[in-house]
């Protein structure tokens, strides 16, 4: 994972520090805000931690989609 922290210390900006993350994702069950859920992460991170959830989400969907058409055209 690539990290911004270095340009954030280098060049900080208001707003563009940290922000909170949950350990299980909101979508597989982790949206309780309890500290015991949440981490830390630099925006770079967080962003690159988001981005690979959203493809993970739609591999998921994909194929969902796939075993749904083929349990279909067997029956």
């Amino acid at each position: 994972m690539s990290c911004g922290l270095d340009r954030l210390v280098k060049d900080p900006k208001e707003g563009n520090a940290w922000h909170a993350d949950h350990f299980v994702p909101v979508y597989r069950g982790g949206g309780e805000c309890s500290l015991e859920n949440m981490r830390t992460l630099c925006v770079a991170c967080h962003r690159d931690v988001t981005k690979a959830q959203c493809a993970e989400g739609l591999s998921t969907r994909i194929q969902a989609k796939k075993k749904l058409k083929s349990n279909h055209e067997r029956h």
